[in-house]
Parts: structure tokens; C-alpha cells; sequence
């Protein structure tokens, strides 16, 4: 009897070490708006089209004309008007900081900023973190969030042909934008 009561300390601490771990992962699962708007911003750089599923039903009032869908098919543009494919204009996170601004019930206003290389492939992504090879740019973006259908999505209108030009730089296409937009 007495060798049975050697083992007990050790299976309650076993068992309240996997009843820890159940509520940490539940506490992990909740959504946030800070966490919704980092994994829009890694979708954003990363070109990735699941961003769409992260924007509000604001700015998907056309539903034949995805934001998302949009903004990826400019950045192809701007590549192709670079000598580029897509694969260019993809971006990778080095470092990522979210800041509420504000927060309500159903808004909130987060403020993210970081730094990301371009990822034409992740095993060069890796080298050049690896070795500090490659230009870094900086992110600083205000995204403002609403509460839709119980989940959190960007309502932030970071879609738009300035945002291209500002990620990516200025091609020939975007010069010609400029100029027939200053005449």
C-alpha cells in the first residue's frame, strides 16, 4: 500500500500539467484583434488571397470585384511593368509589433509596424536573414478592425494603387499613373 502512494504525487502533477495545457491552448484559440490583424498583415505581404476572408463586408460591397483579389492583381501588374512575376513583390515578416490604438466591443484600431525582405523563395528569404543580405523595409500601417459575424476583419482600405506604389516602388507604369494623375 505504501509503494502505491509514491506514484500518486506524480500522476496528480502529470494530470494537472495536461489540464493546464487544455486551458492554455483554448486561451490561445480565442481570436483578437491583434492577432486577426497580424495574420492579415503576413497575408498582405505575403500576397497570400486568404486575406480576403479577413476584410469586412464594407469593402467587399461589389462582390464580382474582390479587394483582395484587386490588390494582388496591381502588384502583378506593377511586377510585370518591373520585369518581374509575382513571386518578387511577395514579402516575408522579419519582425512584426501590434499596438492597440483603441478598442470596443465590436471596433478597434491597431497600429502594426515591423520590418520584412522580399521572398521570391523562402530558402533565400532564410540566407539572406542568415548572412544580413538584402534590402529590409519597414512596415507602419493603422488598421482599423469591426466585429462581423463574431470574428474580427480589416475594414482598413489598404487596397488601393498608392499602397502598391508605396510597397514596391515606382515603375514606369506607376510614373505614367502619376503623370496622368497631375494633368
Amino acid at each position: 500500500m505504501a509503494s502505491g502512494n509514491k506514484f500518486l504525487p506524480w500522476v496528480a502533477l502529470i494530470v494537472l500539467f495536461i489540464g493546464f495545457q487544455a486551458v492554455f491552448i483554448l486561451a490561445d484559440c480565442r481570436q483578437t484583434a491583434p492577432r486577426t490583424a497580424e495574420e492579415f498583415i503576413k497575408a498582405y505581404y505575403a500576397l497570400d488571397p486568404s486575406m480576403s476572408s479577413m476584410v469586412c463586408s464594407d469593402l467587399r460591397e461589389d462582390e464580382t470585384a474582390d479587394p483582395a483579389a484587386r490588390f494582388i492583381e496591381n502588384v502583378s501588374d506593377e511586377a510585370e511593368a518591373l520585369g518581374h512575376n509575382l513571386n518578387y513583390m511577395r514579402s516575408q515578416l522579419m519582425t512584426l509589433h501590434t499596438k492597440t490604438v483603441s478598442e470596443t466591443e465590436n471596433s478597434a484600431v491597431i497600429h502594426v509596424t515591423g520590418t520584412r525582405k522580399r521572398c521570391v523563395h523562402p530558402i533565400f528569404t532564410f540566407i539572406a536573414r542568415l548572412f544580413f543580405l538584402g534590402d529590409t523595409f519597414p512596415v507602419d500601417k493603422t488598421l482599423t478592425l469591426v466585429r462581423e459575424d463574431d470574428r474580427w476583419r480589416v475594414c482598413s482600405d489598404v487596397f488601393n494603387p498608392v499602397e502598391v506604389r508605396n510597397m514596391y516602388g515606382h515603375s514606369s507604369l506607376n510614373r505614367s499613373i502619376q503623370a496622368s494623375a497631375v494633368h
